[in-house]
């Protein structure tokens, strides 16, 4: 899906836009009636500099220009992914 159309702050807070890669191993334990499978496989993804959806600085502006929460938007965010997946299967001859 290719959201550079849509205006930053009005894109979905579910929608990230970073890569996740992915690395997948296991074994196939054979025997005569079936098979075991198991694997294993790790999830990596990230992204820095982006917007906020709210300034959330817990510094009172001193001249309150900006009310809590609706200050000017910066690039400080960063989204970090980082997940385990455990996968087993058996497989049985009738």
């Amino acid at each position: 899906m290719d959201f550079s159309t849509i205006h930053p702050l009005k894109r979905p807070i579910n929608v990230t836009d970073y890569d996740v890669y992915h690395v997948t191993g296991g074994a196939k334990i054979s025997f005569e009636k079936g098979s075991l499978v198991v694997g294993l496989q790790y999830s990596k993804g990230s992204d820095t500099n982006i917007t906020q959806l709210a300034n959330i600085d817990p510094q009172p502006n001193e001249n309150l220009t900006f009310p809590p929460l609706q200050g000017p938007l910066k690039n400080e965010l960063d989204a970090y992914y980082n997940s385990f997946a455990l996968i087993f299967g058996l497989y049985i001859h009738l």
